[in-house]
């Protein structure tokens, strides 16, 4: 089961019980199912779990990672996550979709009050920024498949915000 997927997931429950408070008892029953699901998917497949996995991606690569006990220090996982910055940083891609996010909250946040905009629009962003982070520190790695829809997301976001300052300014003339 991927990270990814989990943190994505958790995020689309939490803006359903934001945008449609009235069917929390259904909401609530699906997130619960999906939950069960997940350890019950981890507990048939013998999932290895988070350590295993970082270790294996970012410090040593093991034939049979199943049948390795190991363990991670805070050393050696924040030295994963200062490659992971690094790597973050010389990719253009990810640096973009930050750069366009960033603009994107703060124009928001500054023309919330002359544009007519939806909220889901800023809980677009921000679902955005604060996935990419979680996922970032639960897998330090900036590679672009994992952060793709949200490269979409922000994007078109941002077009959103920018289409309705655009217009605001053509009535006010």
């Amino acid at each position: 089961i991927r990270t990814d997927l989990i943190i994505f997931n958790l995020f689309a429950y939490i803006l359903i019980f934001y945008l449609y408070r009235g069917r929390v008892l259904q909401y609530f029953i699906s997130a619960l199912s999906s939950v069960v699901l997940l350890f019950l998917v981890n507990h048939i497949y013998n999932h290895y779990g988070w350590v295993k996995l970082i270790i294996f991606t970012f410090i040593k690569r093991y034939s049979n990672i199943a049948d390795v006990n190991v363990s991670l220090s805070i050393i050696e996982y924040l030295d994963v996550i200062k490659r992971g910055i690094i790597g973050a940083i010389n990719n253009p891609i990810f640096m973009g979709y930050l750069a366009l996010s960033i603009i994107g909250i703060v124009l928001y946040n500054r023309l919330k009050k002359y544009i007519n905009l939806n909220k889901e629009v800023s809980i677009y962003l921000y679902i955005s920024i604060i996935y990419t982070t979680i996922h970032f520190l639960l897998f330090p790695a900036s590679w672009n498949r994992f952060f793709v829809p949200y490269y979409i997301l922000a994007t078109i976001a941002l077009l959103i915000i920018l289409t309705n300052t655009i217009e605001y300014f053509k009535r006010a003339k």
